[in-house]
């Protein structure tokens, strides 16, 4: 376990702290000119990009005795390694373009092919276990200047602190043990490899947990439509009921009417007295019962319309019922999918176990 002690380690973190601050653009107020080299605001543009992103930056702001950015965004580079996703951070800011973009000038090291490289080359920090204080005072005040005496062969005529060759092939030069290095490279593969499987994991359970919520969604509406279906069908029948009636009362009313005629019509050739006056009389009562048949066939071809509307609109409820059936369909399907795969991905973890053990 390596902690602030080891110098190549701190090194290193100022090697990091210079390829973060490379290139950054120059901010046009005042405040930020001053800024201009704190690399915090790169790091805060992550925060949105995942929950471990989120995570990370809320515990380096929420350090306590930390004032300026530029310790937050040290603290960051220290909870990062102790983490062991310095690398995974680095790849998700490097493949980030517009945040690149938008912060770093063209020239910058971020923005071309040795960003991505760094990116890899810290992979191999993850076999690495450290222990690192995060005193805000140390943080704030750290001076960021590279020891060159460290990257030096032996006999160079420059000064070289006691020590520093020892410590720096500590940090970079392998063990002579072959079987040592295949296990560190074995064990640096698996974490790498549960890492993804964990994400994996998570986002599949996740799309699960949504197909699961919206199937459910969708069974309350289907379930709803079908109460509607049987509503309107209750109200077309009473609709139906109603017009028969409304019918058979006007057919009763026009046979009565015209009975009515009959009889008075008998009575006017039988007797011509007062013809003028029950002539006017059979003339205004037939025009009411005009009125009151073109009234009743007003109201018929309203409930016509009326069943026609209610037909549509149990058309397209159907169509809709078919529609959502379908999609439920189709998420089954995924699910199942998701399911499949969660099996081939177990197999397959199942499988380089078996492996490493059969290795051990």
């Amino acid at each position: 376990t390596l902690d602030d002690t080891h110098g190549p380690l701190s090194q290193f973190f100022v090697i990091m702290e210079h390829v973060m601050r490379h290139g950054l653009k120059a901010r046009k107020n005042l405040i930020a000119m001053a800024l201009k080299k704190d690399f915090w605001a790169v790091i805060e543009s992550l925060e949105k990009e995942s929950h471990e992103c989120r995570e990370i930056v809320q515990s380096a702001r929420s350090l306590p005795g930390i004032k300026s950015g530029i310790g937050r965004g040290r603290a960051w580079l220290r909870l990062a390694m102790m983490q062991k996703k310095l690398a995974d951070y680095m790849t998700l800011l490097v493949n980030k373009r517009e945040i690149i973009d938008e912060w770093y000038e063209p020239f910058a090291v971020l923005a071309g092919e040795e960003g991505v490289v760094i990116a890899g080359l810290l992979v191999g920090l993850n076999v690495v276990d450290c222990n690192l204080c995060m005193k805000g005072d140390s943080l704030d005040n750290q001076m960021g200047v590279i020891d060159y005496s460290l990257f030096l062969k032996e006999g160079n005529y420059l000064e070289r602190p006691p020590g520093s060759t020892e410590d720096a092939k500590a940090m970079f030069d392998a063990p002579e043990d072959p079987n040592y290095t295949i296990l560190l490279d074995q064990k640096a593969y698996l974490e790498e490899r549960n890492l993804k499987l964990q994400s994996t994991i998570t986002d599949l359970t996740r799309k699960l947990e949504s197909a699961e919520r919206a199937n459910a969604k969708l069974a309350t509406e289907l379930a709803e439509s079908q109460t509607e279906i049987l509503t309107l069908q209750v109200h077309r029948g009473r609709l139906e009921q109603e017009r028969d009636e409304t019918s058979a009362s006007h057919e009763i009313k026009l046979k009565n009417a015209m009975s009515d005629i009959k009889t008075e019509r008998e009575t006017y050739v039988q007797s011509r007295t007062g013809l003028n006056v029950m002539y006017l009389d059979v003339q205004k009562q037939l025009e009411a019962e005009r009125k009151a048949r073109e009234e009743s066939e007003k109201d018929v071809a309203l409930q016509m319309t009326m069943r026609e509307e209610c037909q549509t609109a149990m058309k397209l409820l159907e169509k809709d019922i078919h529609e959502k059936q379908d999609l439920v369909i189709a998420l089954r399907k995924q699910l199942e999918d998701v399911k499949k795969l969660n099996l081939n991905m177990h197999k397959k973890q199942q499988t380089a176990e078996d492996q490493v053990k059969t290795k051990e």
